[in-house]
């Protein structure tokens, strides 16, 4: 968005200036993602899940050591889900709650992979582990 932003003073002596620029708006991108979560059941920190604004499509993996492919997710379309005010993280589509065929998985650290593309049109790829802790 573009707008003209303009700033007016006047001193106690009532002489007046103006200044006018313009202002280009553009939309924000983030992306965090945590580096453990407690998936007990005190629904505290009980799933793992990125937060990210400006986010038009978003894919989450998550693998074990050996590289076995335990949770896939896949989210696109709207940008809603990340910029609704007060939203936290992701839409619930895409969070993990440390279940492998609906059982938990070992306490252990585990490696994620996230493929997102973000309001501009750019893909960013990244990489990282998650400690998963009872």
């Amino acid at each position: 968005y573009n707008y003209d932003a303009s700033l007016i003073v006047t001193t106690r002596y009532g002489c007046v200036d103006t200044i006018s620029r313009p202002l280009d708006v553009t939309p924000n991108f983030t992306f965090y993602m945590p580096s453990a979560f407690t998936p007990n059941g005190d629904f505290r920190n009980n799933a793992f899940y990125g937060k990210g604004l400006g986010i038009t499509e978003y894919e989450l993996w998550i693998f074990d050591r050996w590289g076995l492919q335990l949770y896939y997710c896949k989210e696109e379309g709207s940008n809603v889900p990340f910029d609704v005010k007060g939203q936290e993280g992701l839409s619930a589509l895409c969070k993990w709650d440390g279940l492998l065929f609906g059982r938990p998985v070992q306490q252990d650290v585990y490696v994620w992979k996230v493929r997102l593309t973000d309001v501009f049109g750019k893909k960013h790829s990244y990489l990282g582990r998650v400690t998963v802790y009872y």
